[in-house]
């Protein structure tokens, strides 16, 4: 449900497999569902806040053979990346993701362009992402660690790994 409860982002599982689902955004005052997306992995779909923009993993092999796009309301999927990765937050207009490569286990920023590296040895599945989009606590090795935009490398700051944050825990 978007931030301000006007959109619902959801996801339908197709009868082509369990790899295969639609992404549909709702528009609550129409009463309306569109489909933005086809053919995507379902555990891959990752909103934005206003649920205008989606981004999503689709044509899956294997965990590093893929492809990532991003899709939303009167925007065509547009391919941002291959082979491995996978997204982890996106901004309202969409411009803007941050996903992790598996391959090479490192954590990049889109920026409508181009794609930066943020940080090095990503491991794990537990991503965290402020609101603005320039602090990034990730697990590494049983460790946690937190990368701020700007740093050289990622600072520590557990010698364990965290199990959960709240949004406000890094905001």
């Amino acid at each position: 449900i978007s931030d301000d409860g006007k959109y619902v982002l959801y996801v339908v599982e197709n009868d082509e497999g369990e790899e295969n689902a639609d992404i549909y955004i709702y528009n609550v005052a129409k009463q309306e569902s569109t489909v933005i997306a086809k053919d995507v992995v379902p555990d891959s779909v990752v909103a934005s806040p206003d649920c205008k923009t989606a981004a999503y993993v689709a044509g899956y092999s294997s965990k590093d053979d893929n492809k990532l796009y991003v899709a939303g309301i009167n925007k065509e999927p547009v391919k941002i990346a291959k082979d491995g990765c996978y997204p982890m937050a996106i901004t309202n207009n969409g411009k803007n993701i941050i996903y992790c490569n598996y391959v090479e286990d490192k954590l990049f920023y889109y920026n409508g362009k181009e794609a930066q590296k943020r940080s090095a040895e990503v491991k794990g599945s537990r991503v965290y992402v402020n609101c603005s989009e320039d602090e990034i606590v990730y697990e590494r090795d049983g460790k946690t660690y937190c990368y701020k935009a700007g740093d050289a490398e990622a600072n520590k700051l557990y010698s364990s790994k965290v199990d959960y944050f709240t949004s406000s825990a890094i905001n």
